[in-house]
């Protein structure tokens, strides 16, 4: 299996790291951008078929896909870590926090 990336939204796929495509020289190109998949369903479900599936293990477990998901409207979102570990989200908006730090508990859930 190769790791690729693309360039642009129409672009080639080029076999490399990401990091790659993210510089030129030592200038920065471009913010990577992954896929924000947002479910709502048991999170012990959502662990069984991750753990089933060697092509997801991959995507979540390099963080190549993020994942936030909650088992009910009535419960947290809770996202989903490259180590299979779940965190409740909690937005820093309004509270001085940037995107880069708006998950700020480690309160573990063990669904």
């Amino acid at each position: 299996m190769f790791t690729g990336v693309t360039e642009g939204a129409g672009g080639d796929l080029k076999v490399g790291l990401p990091l790659q495509s993210l510089f030129v020289s030592d200038r920065p190109f471009h913010v990577p951008l992954r896929l924000l998949a947002v479910v709502e369903a048991p999170i012990a479900r959502i662990d069984d078929v991750i753990a089933r599936n060697p092509v997801l293990r991959e995507l979540f477990g390099g963080q190549w896909v993020h994942l936030v998901a909650r088992e009910s409207r009535d419960e947290p979102w809770m996202v989903r870590h490259a180590d299979g570990s779940w965190v409740r989200w909690q937005s820093g908006a309004g509270e001085g926090g940037s995107d880069d730090d708006s998950i700020n508990t480690r309160e573990d859930h063990h669904g």
